[in-house]
């Protein structure tokens, strides 16, 4: 098994498109962008894996910042962590621990399986089968699942997704009348919490249970560790993306410039009235989970020191739960896509 310690050594794998397995232990960040013909096992380490990389198997525990692009996967397991999984990638299977943020765009995932963990998909995303003892925080939008089967636990299906099939012990939780689930059988249970959707087809065994939606409230603390934000004590640093010209809502009345080095504050503070539109800033706890909210090709991210007492979280059923709102920070510095500095006087801030 070949071992790599720094970028370099990678890169010249690829470039000689050796062959086999290698092993990754490094502080640097590796972007996979093209076909590889080996397998990769990540010790530690960040990882994006973009335009049309293809990777027969990814494993270890180290972390993947995100999967996009065309990228084709064959197969991702042990306890690899991966941000999110967007565009176009395909992947034929995930299983063991591996976890999840955000599945979106018009990914295709053949099967997820054993004690995966994904916190929302959303969005076109296709999957044949979901088994084993898998655990999905939600399921939104026109997602479409083939099958779900063997103790899978959602705990929210909502808007116009469409399940195939739900059996073996399988328990969801849903909250909208546009959701379709074709066939249900085995003793599954489906749980309607304000809401009478279409099931076509159940047997006898399958109980189905109507009750108020049950919403667990998102603490700050909570959103702090689940989504890995960088905390400096009283203040947090979070991210967002800007054009070109460090604006946000250009040409529009909310147009807001951010500067490295400027502290902007909200003149009309009411992020109570609604997650999105006016009356807040947003930031998200890592750069490239701004780009599902628009990215043009010389868009910029920046880091923002915010303190905590000037934060909201919307705690009833947010649509993007990654998303937070804030009343005033300061611009920090222009960073990559996983939070790295680019202005040389801060050339040792990281996420």
């Amino acid at each position: 098994m070949k071992e790599i310690k720094t970028k370099e050594e990678f890169e010249e794998l690829i470039k000689n498109q050796f062959e086999g397995e290698c092993i990754i232990e490094s502080e640097d960040v590796f972007e996979i962008s093209r076909k590889t013909n080996f397998s990769i096992y990540l010790l530690s380490g960040k990882f994006l894996i973009c335009g049309s990389a293809e990777v027969a198997y990814i494993g270890g525990s180290a972390e993947v910042l995100s999967i996009e692009g065309t990228a084709k996967i064959d197969h991702i397991s042990e306890k690899v962590q991966i941000g999110r999984i967007n565009g176009r990638a395909e992947i034929n299977s995930i299983d063991g621990a591996v976890k999840i943020g955000l599945m979106s765009g018009l990914v295709k995932v053949n099967s997820i399986e054993s004690l995966v963990e994904i916190d929302s998909i959303s969005g076109a995303v296709f999957i044949g089968a979901i088994f084993g003892s898998a655990k999905i925080g939600s399921v939104r939008d026109s997602v479409v699942i083939n099958a779900i089967y063997d103790c899978v636990k959602i705990e929210k299906i909502t808007d116009s997704a469409r399940i195939g099939i739900i059996a073996d012990f399988t328990t969801v939780f849903v909250n909208s009348n546009d959701v379709t689930i074709e066939r249900a059988f085995d003793y599954s249970l489906i749980v309607l919490e304000n809401c009478n959707p279409s099931v076509l087809k159940k047997d006898k065994t399958v109980k189905i249970i109507k009750r108020p939606q049950k919403i667990d409230a998102m603490t700050l603390k909570k959103w702090i560790k689940k989504y890995k934000v960088l905390d400096k004590g009283k203040k947090l640093i979070l991210y967002k993306l800007v054009s070109q010209n460090f604006k946000t809502q250009e040409g529009t009345e909310n147009e807001t410039s951010w500067e490295v080095g400027k502290v902007v504050e909200h003149s009309n503070w009411t992020p109570e009235n609604s997650e999105c539109g006016g009356g807040k800033f947003h930031a998200v706890p890592q750069p490239f989970w701004a780009d599902q909210f628009g990215w043009e090709k010389d868009d910029k991210y920046i880091a923002i020191g915010i303190e905590k007492k000037d934060c909201y979280l919307w705690k009833k059923d947010p649509s993007y739960p990654f998303k937070i709102a804030f009343r005033k920070g300061e611009v920090l510095y222009e960073c990559d896509r996983w939070g790295n500095s680019k202005n040389e006087r801060n050339n040792g801030s990281k996420r």
